[in-house]
């Protein structure tokens, strides 16, 4: 599944009640822009990507256990993946191996996972048995981006999701955030890795960095030809536009301010949680695959 292939975009309700001059440009975003979408009920907060089950293919959820460490003492925030799903009708297959949904992008016949995945599973880095295990859930070779906790950076990544490092465009470009703006021998350590496996990567670059946000513009939504990305009223959101719309040639590109969502940890892919759904044309309403 790639993000060009789904058609519907889920968000929590907790967006409308929570930030809802936000919630309102989004769906109203959506709306303009002829993109189907709902709300989740029942989630304990607003990033629905996180605990959401991922979409491997047209007919394939696979569901996984949401106990991110960072959210240790504060499980009031973790929300139940399987009466979520099942509001909605959903059907996946259920995993006991620690995930986030945020710690996967699908590129072709590979996983990009980052490595913070071995630790949560109390596994050692690249553990073979480990390896194989999470290969055969996910039906996906796995390539592991390193990652490094920066706990004396205010700035520093806590999430360890690969969604705020990479993004699959097509074929075997990778379109990769600014992280070398502010840590450039992690992302030169990313690009040789991607490289090595036979990908083209682009890096974001500026000549001003956000290092608060240097993650924020991969974070983008895309929902069929449509991309939707994260805006902070500076210079760098042109430069971050021409990056996306050289990388994804033909999308249409619409952007909207995510400094408030942003500074919570998360932007527009964290928010939202885009599948493929078929369209049953009885009662005109989508079903889930």
């Amino acid at each position: 599944m790639r993000d060009f292939d789904t058609n519907f975009v889920y968000i929590s309700k907790l967006l409308r009640s929570d930030f809802k001059p936000f919630c309102d440009e989004l769906t109203g975003l959506f709306d303009k822009l002829g993109i189907a979408w709902d709300f989740l009920e029942g989630t304990r907060d607003i990033w629905v990507r996180d605990f959401m089950p991922v979409q491997l293919g047209k007919n394939s959820f696979l569901g996984y256990r949401y106990s991110p460490d960072y959210l240790l003492g504060k499980e009031r925030y973790i929300s139940d993946q399987s009466k979520i799903a099942k509001s909605i009708n959903l059907e996946f297959r259920p995993s006991d191996i620690v995930f986030d949904g945020g710690n996967i992008v699908l590129a072709s016949e590979y996983a990009l996972i980052c490595d913070k995945v071995f630790s949560e599973n109390h596994a050692s880095k690249n553990d073979k048995e480990f390896v194989a295990r999470l290969e055969k859930e996910l039906g996906k070779k796995t390539i592991f981006l390193p990652w490094i906790a920066h706990p004396n950076d205010k700035n520093g990544d806590i999430y360890g999701h690969s969604d705020g490092f990479v993004r699959y465009c097509a074929e075997n470009k990778i379109l990769m955030s600014s992280h070398a703006d502010s840590y450039p021998d992690e992302a030169e350590q990313i690009k040789r890795i991607l490289e090595f496996h036979g990908f083209s990567v682009e890096q974001m670059s500026f000549a001003k960095p956000c290092y608060e946000y240097d993650w924020a513009y991969i974070n983008f939504l895309q929902i069929g030809s449509h991309i939707i990305m994260p805006s902070f009223g500076g210079a760098n959101d042109e430069i971050a536009k021409e990056f996306i719309a050289r990388a994804f040639v033909g999308a249409k590109i619409s952007s909207i301010n995510c400094q408030k969502i942003a500074s919570l940890g998360g932007a527009l892919h964290c928010v939202a949680w885009n599948i493929f759904k078929k369209h049953n044309a009885a009662n005109d309403t989508f079903m889930s695959a």
